[in-house]
């Protein structure tokens, strides 16, 4: 019998979902890197590449299914990989900070009219009457 090729498994590539923690803050990083000017640093600046495959371009490539005649081999030259540039680390990392300056003041804001509110409720409170 002539032999049956395998079926190969389906390459899945998705995102991460939900939030975790890196660096002790936690968050969705998948939903953080896709927000950024410069999402390719992004990853990079968090090693997000596998966690965000969608989002960071990192899908894995299919492979081709096998032939019954012997390839020949494929010399591979590949550019090396050097990290993000300073300007682009310095980018990645003032978008993270303008995040977390919104979110403070976010909760500044609520913050501020929790207090106004109970300014009020004493302001409105009428004093005791004195016998």
């Amino acid at each position: 019998p002539a032999p049956v090729a395998a079926t190969p498994a389906p390459i899945v590539c998705a995102d991460r979902t939900g939030q975790w923690e890196i660096k002790g803050r936690t968050k969705n990083w998948c939903g953080w890197a896709r927000k950024q000017d410069d999402t390719s640093a992004a990853c990079a600046s968090r090693s997000l590449q596998d966690d965000c495959q969608v989002t960071c371009n990192n899908c894995p490539s299919t492979t081709p299914a096998p032939v019954a005649s012997t390839p020949a081999p494929v010399a591979s030259t590949s550019a090396p990989i050097g990290g993000p540039t300073s300007n682009c680390a310095c980018s990645v990392e003032m978008n993270d900070m303008r995040g977390e300056m919104d979110d403070m003041k976010s909760e500044m804001e609520m913050l501020r009219k929790g207090l106004e509110e109970v300014i009020n409720s004493i302001a409105s409170t009428p004093a005791p009457v004195a016998a």
